[in-house]
């Protein structure tokens, strides 16, 4: 979805997601109004990042793992979704890899550049593995010209 700032493009992503239930019409998936889904199902066949994702205070697999909170300690998903969003290389790069604690409030805290958070924020869309369909809010917004067009050409 293309559009101008304040189109709708984000309000969009959240009725397709549930999040918001529209005022009118409906929107179909498979043939079937959203609103007959059973929700569990629902959520489990889309990943989603947002353009204002969250940054948690916790190791950076922990951050990773609530992508998908029924995974939320699954190293091997971790590592699984974090190659398919782009992040492994330089988690691999920090002191303790998925086990470094992240953020200010700890005095072992670090704290990781935009297009960092970006890759985690997009690692956790990945950890639903049964997702079929993936919305992605400015998946990019905060990463420099190069590694948005490896992104980009790793979607592709």
């Amino acid at each position: 979805l293309v559009g101008q700032n304040g189109s709708g493009k984000t309000t969009l992503i959240k009725l397709l997601t549930r999040l918001y239930a529209p005022d009118r019409g409906r929107i179909l998936l498979d043939g079937t109004d959203l609103r007959e889904w059973d929700e569990a199902t629902l959520l489990q066949r889309i990943g989603v990042i947002f353009q204002d994702f969250a940054r948690y205070q916790m190791r950076v697999g922990e951050n990773v793992g609530v992508g998908d909170v029924g995974h939320f300690e699954d190293e091997a998903r971790w590592r699984d979704a974090s190659d398919k969003g782009m992040a492994s290389d330089f988690i691999d790069s920090l002191p303790a890899g998925f086990h470094t604690q992240l953020g200010k409030w700890f005095n072992d805290g670090r704290e990781l550049s935009g297009g960092q958070w970006q890759k985690i924020a997009l690692a956790r869309a990945f950890m639903r593995s049964r997702a079929d369909i993936l919305v992605l809010d400015e998946p990019t917004a905060a990463m420099d010209a190069q590694a948005e067009a490896t992104i980009f050409e790793h979607f592709r």
